[in-house]
């Protein structure tokens, strides 16, 4: 089958019960000792004549022993003073071990200054590039491909409208290596328009099957500019 294609895209009150009374021997003077004595009158007896006794010869006195002197009492020894305890003798403070001389620290090195950091130099900003004014963008462009109905096949034999499955174009960028893939269904269609397409340069290519899937070979590419590429 050959194609010819044609491009046009989140308180107790303590009682005090203080004997309210006095001491014991208050108020002697009140004691019950009547002060005036009545005068009695008493009959008095007359005295009669004791009898006279005999006169006794004077005893004569009896000789008075000399008197004796009187025993003179013991002297006493002296009491002796108690003997005193010797006084001991006051314990000796036990010796107290001399001080031993605290550890002296052993001398700590001098801090070395910590070295200072060089100055870095303040970074220059890096240069900004000056800004590139935007592409304005294109325009999208459309393509339409056409062919012809195949009318036999690659080995000479007739083909029949009837027989025909439908048609496949491929088509991409040649910028790209990815092809783009539309399957057309209709045996009696005849193009095709791609819409939205960026512009440049396009590869297109077309093949036929028949209605049992059996695909004749892809059309010699054809090449064609679309839109503005400059």
């Amino acid at each position: 089958m050959k194609f010819d294609i044609k491009v046009a895209l989140l308180l107790l009150a303590s009682t005090t019960f203080t004997a309210c009374g006095g001491a014991p021997g208050q108020n002697d003077s009140d004691s019950l000792v009547p002060k005036n004595q009545p005068d009695l009158d008493v009959d008095t007896p007359e005295p009669q004549p004791e009898p006279q006794p005999e006169p006794q010869p004077e005893p004569q006195p009896e000789p008075q022993p000399e008197p004796q002197p009187e025993p003179q009492p013991e002297p006493q020894p002296e009491p002796q003073p108690e003997p005193q305890p010797e006084p001991q003798p006051e314990p000796q403070p036990e010796p107290q071990p001399e001080p031993q001389p605290e550890p002296q620290p052993e001398p700590q090195p001098e801090p070395q200054p910590e070295p200072q950091p060089e100055p870095q130099p303040e970074p220059q900003p890096e240069p900004q590039p000056e800004p590139q004014p935007e592409p304005e963008p294109q325009a999208k462009v459309t393509a339409t491909i056409s062919w012809d109905i195949p009318e036999e096949r690659e080995n000479g034999a007739d083909l029949l409208l009837s027989e025909i499955g439908g048609y496949e174009i491929i088509y991409r960028k040649t910028d790209t290596q990815v092809y783009e893939s539309i399957v057309i269904e209709m045996q009696t269609q005849t193009e095709y328009e791609l819409t939205n397409l960026d512009a440049g340069e396009y590869e297109f290519l077309i093949a036929a099957f028949d209605a049992d899937g059996l695909y004749s070979d892809f059309s010699d590419p054809t090449l064609t500019t679309l839109g503005n590429t400059n």
